[in-house]
Order: C-alpha cells, then structure tokens, then sequence
C-alpha cells in the first residue's frame, strides 16, 4: 500500500523456480533452464527473456566520487506468532549522504518497521544485504557502506512500513509504503505453476509481447463500452434508443 493504492500480489518459490503474480502478469524465473518467462493472462501470450541478455549501456557523465550509506539495524525486542512462526520487529534506518564530487546528488533517509521470520528453508542463501539507493543514471560513484546492527535479524518479511525522504528537498514530505503477507504456507507445490501455460501464445520478443497485451487490452475495453452502451434487453420491459448528438 502506497497512499491509496493498495496492490496484491503472490510468489511461489520452490528450489530452483519462482512465480510471481501481479495482476494480468505473471513472472516465471527458471534459474535452471537460465531464463525467465513472462506471461499474460488477458492476451494469453508469453515471451522469454534470457538470464545473461545484455543490459541497455550506461554512459558515465562525470568522474565518480564518493556516496556514503550509514545502515542501521536495530532489534526492538518485540516478539510474537505469525503463521506459526516467532516474528521479531526491527527497525532499520538508511541514510544516503554524497560528498561534494559525487556525481550524484541525491540525500535520502529510508526508516522500516518491519516484522521478520526466519528465511524458509527452499530460499537457502542468507538474507539479503541492505542495498544502498539505485545512483541516477549516468553516475558511477564510489559507494562506502558502513553498518550497526545484527544482519541476521534481517529474514522474511511478514509486513513492514517505509517511510522514505528526499533530504535534498526541505520542503519534501516522507512517501510512506507497507506490506502485509496475508497467506502464507509451507507445502509441494504443483510444478505446472512454473510451466509455461498450454496453449498460450510464444510472442517473438519483448515489443511483441507488449503489442498483444495493447491489443488484448483494446478488445477489453471495446467489449466492455459495448456492453454499457447496450445492455442485455430484461423481458416485459420497454427499450427506448436515444440517438447522440
């Protein structure tokens, strides 16, 4: 939830699959097979994008300089069950500082209250490290990390609240977001979920892709303006057609 708008979504993981459902799309990540997969539901077509396909070349404008990021870990001592699981609440403060030559300017606060579990089984690989803010395109700054806190208390998050600010603008309010995990379970998960769907459409590449979701996002629309404009007839009743001007 950002503001008012609210998303749900749902993953599936298994141990070398991932599915990910957001809406019409869906992502498949096959790290066995090195590639992904992305499909969507309305226009029933798929495309898929290597692991290793070549990201778009970056020009770097100015000569790097150097970005502080100061991150802190703190553990608030809460505890209590979530799915059967101890969830403990950690605040973790990260704090964006550029030097004078940083190419990129960009101050930033991030504060989160977040309630984590320990990292399932199926994900293996340690909880992630708290990554600094993505440097504005262009910029190659030297970027120094320095961290208080345990790391570990860093596992799966069940909810959280951010609340983010741009300290390069006085005037910049804080953009506050929060997640909640309202399902979660720990079982064989059917392996056509990370299949590509029968019958569905193999687009040829990426613009391919988009183009069919446009085209089945038109017939949608279409089809429902039809629908509002002439309604089903209910017996007994009289219909009168006003021509528009």
């Amino acid at each position: 939830t950002t503001g008012a708008e609210t998303i749900e979504s749902a993953i599936f993981i298994s141990d070398q699959r991932e599915r990910y459902e957001l809406g019409d799309i869906i992502l498949i990540k096959q790290r066995d097979q090195k590639r992904n997969v992305q499909f969507s539901r309305s226009a029933n077509t798929y495309v898929i994008v290597a692991d290793d396909a070549p990201a778009a070349a970056e020009t770097v404008a100015a000569a790097p300089g150097v970005v502080t990021v100061s991150v802190s870990i703190v553990d608030l001592g809460e505890r209590k069950d979530v799915f059967g699981q101890t969830a403990r609440r950690v605040r973790t403060v990260v704090q964006r500082e550029p030097e004078s030559g940083a190419c990129d300017q960009t101050k930033a606060l991030s504060q989160t209250e977040a309630w984590y579990i320990d990292m399932p089984k199926v994900l293996a690989a340690a909880p992630a490290a708290v990554k600094p803010p993505t440097a504005a395109s262009g910029c190659a700054d030297d970027i120094k990390i320095t961290e208080t806190g345990d790391a570990g208390l860093i596992g799966f998050p069940v909810s959280y609240t951010t609340s983010l600010t741009d300290l390069s603008d006085k005037d910049a309010r804080p953009v506050e977001s929060s997640m909640e995990v309202t399902e979660f379970e720990v079982l064989k998960l059917d392996a056509a979920l990370f299949d590509i769907p029968a019958n569905a459409t193999a687009a040829a590449d990426p613009r391919e892709f988009t183009k069919a979701i446009s085209d089945a996002n038109e017939t949608r629309l279409a089809r429902g303006a039809a629908e509002t404009i002439a309604p089903a007839k209910k017996p007994g009743t009289l219909r009168v057609g006003v021509p528009e001007v």
